[in-house]
């Protein structure tokens, strides 16, 4: 009785093993004295129990056995023992893994280590006296059971790990079989293996939660943390980082055991764009209180495709540049200023030079400053020319480097230009729609441009939207105020922005987009009203498209009026030349007829 209520005095392991070491020994001595009958038929049986059966999580992969002798009141031979352990199954979410396994204390030390720890990976089978130090249970001596613990050590990918312990006797037979459970959740998440770039899934599955119904759902509140404040996460079609199952599925009414849910689509939100970041998926139930309890929760890596990486790093870069730029030319503009001030002293100088000539004519009876002007002017002009040469020179350096600066923009803008393209709209773009001219004489008010598609790609409403006509009135003689071009009865005037979209009808807009379609050519006509001009040249530009810079020049002059009228009179004669010839022919005609009748009566 002493010793049995030192042991359950004592928890520590090591002491408990103490105990039952001098506990063995008494019983032997008492064994010895005694003169009771030995045999398989005076010992007892061995029991095994488990307590908990099912562990869950990560802090519960305890497995406590104890062995204790049956009810007949006789001593058990330890040794005559064995235990059996198996890792029979280790469930992923997609099959099965390897990797588990048990960690257990022997009695004695491993001569070769020097430490007595056991590891369980495979299959084994060991006498109950590797465990103990005891030789016998003996309920006469207090001594009826022992305790050995295992640890479960899961895979890094295992939900889902069954055990079986068997207590087997010396004849093999088979005792006891207790099977043992470990779970990492109830509900278990499966994360995604990599997140890179913008969207994700993840799925839940329910191991041992029981059959959920549609209010359990409303209950489980999905949650994700993330570790940067500039990145969020958010949760399937929710347009948040925390939602209950019934939110991110409303159409579910139950989740059964063993049973996934569909897909959950995580979208990354980055506006400032970081490389990287953690966050965390959270499984919490909800109380009738409004209280939460954690089920489990997974940490998942994120970061940028490499593509963007590279882009936000170049982009950096290009404002780096143009911060540096800002700099380098205040930096200027402050060289600047000051040569400004050094020349407003040397200019000052020269006008006292001039003040003082001016006084020596006005009174030459007074003393004369020009002298001593214009030696300040000197030193003034050497003083502050010296330091003017060296801000000029410092200048220079300064658009030099700035130069360089604008040229490695204009290079960083054009690569991210490239790299943007794919993810750009087309909208974005800048159509491929050139123009040209139609000949005509240059005293022909109407004239004709052609619109053309360069490079056969259809461009969308979005782009033509953007299209502006609009022209300019240079070189030109007589008074041009007046000058409008007309355009299906509408007039534009000489620096008028106007949509070409606007300029075109609704039905001529939706032809010209189906002619660029098939890569035709659009006809747009105008018609030149000169007012009071007697000559003029019209630069045309179609600006918001790729050949922006590309212009259409149409030249307009009047008509002389004495060529007018030559022209006119030379017209009315040919015109009469022409009428009396063609009467002529006929009257040769009728006169050869008249001939042939005369021949054909005689």
């Amino acid at each position: 009785m002493y010793i049995t209520k030192l042991s359950e005095i004592f928890s520590n392991k090591n002491t408990r093993r103490l105990i039952g070491q001098i506990a063995a020994l008494i019983l032997v001595l008492n064994t010895e004295a005694c003169t009771c009958n030995g045999g398989k038929n005076n010992t007892a049986n061995l029991s095994m129990q488990i307590g908990k059966i099912l562990l869950i999580g990560e802090n519960e992969t305890s497995i406590d056995v104890t062995f204790q002798t049956d009810d007949s009141g006789k001593p058990a031979i330890i040794g005559d023992f064995k235990l059996r352990v198996n890792i029979v199954e280790q469930k992923t979410f997609t099959g099965t893994t390897t990797g588990s396994h048990i960690k257990y204390e022997e009695a004695a030390n491993d001569p070769e280590t020097g430490n007595n720890e056991g590891d369980i990976s495979q299959p084994f089978e060991k006498l109950l006296s590797e465990f103990t130090n005891y030789a016998k249970l003996d309920p006469a001596s207090g001594i009826k059971s022992f305790e050995e613990m295992f640890t479960l050590v899961p895979a890094q990918d295992a939900i889902h790990v069954k055990i079986n312990f068997e207590l087997v006797n010396a004849g093999g037979e088979s005792m006891k079989i207790v099977e043992v459970e470990w779970i990492k959740s109830k509900i278990v998440i499966n994360p995604p293996a990599k997140f890179i770039g913008e969207e994700e899934e993840f799925t839940l599955k329910n191991l041992k939660g029981g059959d959920l119904t549609s209010e359990d759902l409303d209950k489980l509140n999905v949650k994700i943390v993330s570790s940067k404040e500039n990145v969020s996460f958010l949760l399937g079609n929710t347009s948040k980082s925390e939602a209950s199952l019934k939110q991110i599925f409303p159409d579910m009414s139950e989740l059964h055991e063993e049973q996934s849910t569909n897909p959950i689509t995580i979208t990354a939100h980055n506006p400032e764009k970081e490389a990287e970041a953690i966050f965390t998926i959270r499984l919490e139930t909800s109380d009738a209180t409004g209280g939460t309890s954690l089920l489990t929760e997974v940490p998942v890596k994120w970061s940028e495709t490499e593509e963007t990486k590279a882009l936000r790093e170049k982009e950096d870069k290009l404002a780096q540049l143009e911060a540096k730029h800002t700099e380098l030319e205040q930096q200027k503009q402050e060289l600047q200023n000051k040569n400004d001030k050094l020349n407003a002293e040397i200019a000052e100088s020269k006008g006292k030079v001039k003040a003082a000539k001016d006084a020596d004519k006005t009174d030459p009876t007074k003393e004369s400053n020009v002298k001593q002007a214009k030696e300040a002017l000197k030193n003034t002009k050497s003083k502050n020319g010296e330091e003017i040469k060296q801000n000029n020179k410092q200048v220079k350096e300064l658009e030099e480097e700035i130069k360089a600066n604008e040229k490695e923009q204009k290079k960083l803008k054009k690569e991210i230009g490239k790299e943007g393209e794919n993810d750009e709209d087309d909208s974005n773009s800048l159509p491929e729609i050139v123009m040209s001219l139609q000949d005509r004489k240059p005293t022909d008010p109407n004239f004709t441009i052609e619109l053309a598609n360069n490079k056969g790609k259809e461009p969308t409403d979005e782009q033509t939207e953007k299209i502006n006509f609009w022209y300019e009135v240079e070189n030109s003689t007589g008074d041009i105020s007046a000058v409008t071009l007309n355009h299906g009865g509408q007039h534009v005037k000489k620096g008028d922005k106007v949509n070409l979209k606007s300029l075109l009808t609704e039905k001529v807009y939706a032809t010209f987009l189906e002619r660029l379609k098939m890569d035709h050519k659009h006809d747009l006509l105008f018609t030149i009203h000169p007012g009071l001009a007697d000559s003029i040249n019209i630069i045309i530009h179609l600006e918001g498209t790729a050949d922006a810079d590309k212009t259409v020049t149409v030249e307009w002059k009047k008509e002389d009026e004495e060529q007018k009228k030559k022209e006119k009179a030379d017209k009315k004669q040919k015109e009469k030349e022409e009428k009396e010839k063609k009467k002529k022919e006929e009257a040769d005609k009728k006169q050869k007829e008249k001939e042939q009748k005369k021949q054909n009566k005689g």
